[in-house]
């Protein structure tokens, strides 16, 4: 593959975009974006030629496509670009970054069975997304071999069951806000202590990075880590009595389970609707 096509310079679109550029940057990159601010810096960054005025010539320039528009803009945009080249998006890989909207869904409005979803994070943009990705059941293994290597440079693919992808969304595509939320938490906890925030905030997130990096490195539970902090009577098992009487825990899990939940009722929504418009 030596032509990349992006569709949607929003910021999950321009942080995929990103990692691919910094990975491989002798592949060439088409732009197709509405919004002029955001398709200015997109063009400037990658270097890209601007299809936004045709975007079904994109299509017909580019060996993989990212879909990375808001799930409701795709109905329109896939009808407009197939009146004028009904065959378009069956001739390149297409990648849909858009959540709730299935492999089906996809192949429906496309027209094409050359599709791939993935569930990235912002992280990809500095090459540490967590990313889950879905192939079409037809796809050939050459296909999907290749697309694995072309967005290596996002950070850690897991390779998923579609109905999966929820999951993932709720753990990595939101869940990196969910850390954050944490980080920020701690950080004020410092401040109310008397650190700075700056010192603070870089402590947090030194110490956020260094407690997954015990998990990733040892293998060991997180569970038993914990236990090996809290000494009996002392300071730790102090603030995790804390945080048990706050029910941290099950509040990130039903932060997680309603992330998955909503996923489910946008795929759903996202189906019935094209259901009662027909294909296009």
């Amino acid at each position: 593959m030596k032509k990349i096509g992006l569709i949607g310079a929003g910021f999950m679109g321009s942080a995929t975009a990103r990692a691919i550029h910094t990975r491989y940057p002798e592949l060439e990159i088409g732009l197709a974006e509405k919004d002029p601010s955001r398709r200015g810096a997109a063009l400037k960054e990658f270097s890209a030629s601007d299809f936004s005025a045709t975007p079904g010539d994109l299509l017909l320039w580019a060996d993989l496509v990212i879909l990375a528009v808001k799930p409701g803009e795709l109905p329109g945009l896939a009808r407009s670009i197939r009146t004028a080249h009904p065959e378009a998006f069956g001739r390149p890989l297409t990648v849909s970054l858009l959540a709730g909207t299935s492999l089906k869904t996809l192949g429906t409005l496309l027209g094409s069975r050359r599709i791939i979803r993935m569930m990235p994070n912002l992280a990809a943009q500095i090459g540490s997304s967590v990313t889950g990705i879905t192939f079409a059941e037809t796809l050939p293994d050459e296909a999907r071999q290749e697309a694995l290597r072309i967005f290596s440079g996002m950070g850690t693919l897991l390779t998923l069951e579609e109905q999966q992808l929820h999951a993932i969304t709720a753990i990595s595509g939101s869940g990196i806000a969910f850390a954050l939320e944490f980080i920020q938490a701690l950080a004020l906890g410092g401040v109310e202590e008397g650190i700075s925030y700056g010192q603070s905030l870089e402590a947090a997130c030194g110490v956020v990075r260094a407690a997954a990096d015990l998990v990733t490195h040892t293998g060991t539970h997180p569970q038993e880590i914990i236990s090996r902090v809290c000494s009996p009577g002392g300071t730790t098992i102090a603030g995790i009595h804390a945080l048990a009487d706050t029910r941290l825990q099950a509040a990130v899990m039903e932060a997680v389970s309603r992330t998955a939940r909503r996923s489910r009722e946008l795929a759903q929504s996202t189906e019935e609707q094209e259901s009662r418009q027909g294909s296009p």
